[in-house]
């Protein structure tokens, strides 16, 4: 007859057919010789290191993840092997996701917003975006925003320049150029 051989169940069970195929394997393991993690699990199934997912609800769109690294398959603007935080320059974690900032570039201090979404901005700048210049100032959302200097002898008294990308002043009759500086 046949010798007996020992189960190669990589120490996960004792048990196996004659065919060598592994049964009732333990330690989170399954396959033909209880080397492979159960699904809902990842790690290294030979040495019985299969950890649970563990994927956030919130941050994954599945409580599944790859059964080798454990990476959670995240929803969008999420980051994290388990998709348990928003990624660099988003905020608002919940059930949909995170939302990117939007900061805008040239109005704001950083492109990171707080957790409700606004931008920090710079001194001359306004709004939750920071794509406002401040009155007095001109040039976004195209360019950091700059003082107006319009011409105090060729300007409407009591204006200032419009608050666009221009930042036109508003000249007295007979004076143009856009700091109402040319006759």
């Amino acid at each position: 007859g046949r010798t007996c051989e020992p189960c190669q169940c990589n120490n996960s069970t004792d048990k196996c057919l004659r065919s060598g195929e592994c049964r009732d394997c333990q330690h989170n393991t399954t396959g033909f010789y209880c080397d492979k993690c159960v699904t809902g699990t990842y790690g290294n199934a030979t040495a019985q290191q299969c950890k649970a997912c563990d994927c956030n609800v919130n941050g994954s769109s599945s409580s599944l993840c790859d059964h080798v690294t454990g990476q959670c398959s995240c929803k969008e603007n999420v980051v994290g092997r388990d998709c348990s935080r928003c990624k660099v320059n988003s905020y608002g974690f919940g059930p949909a996701g995170c939302t990117e900032c939007a900061c805008n570039v040239h109005g704001s201090a950083s492109l990171q917003c707080d957790d409700s979404g606004v931008c920090p901005c710079n001194l001359e700048v306004i709004g939750t975006k920071c794509a406002q210049c401040k009155t007095g100032y001109f040039g976004l959302p195209k360019m950091t925003c700059k003082a107006c200097d319009c011409n105090v002898d060729g300007t409407v008294n009591g204006t200032v320049c419009a608050n666009d990308t221009i930042g036109q002043c508003q000249c007295k009759s007979g004076v143009t150029g856009r700091a109402c500086d040319k006759c």
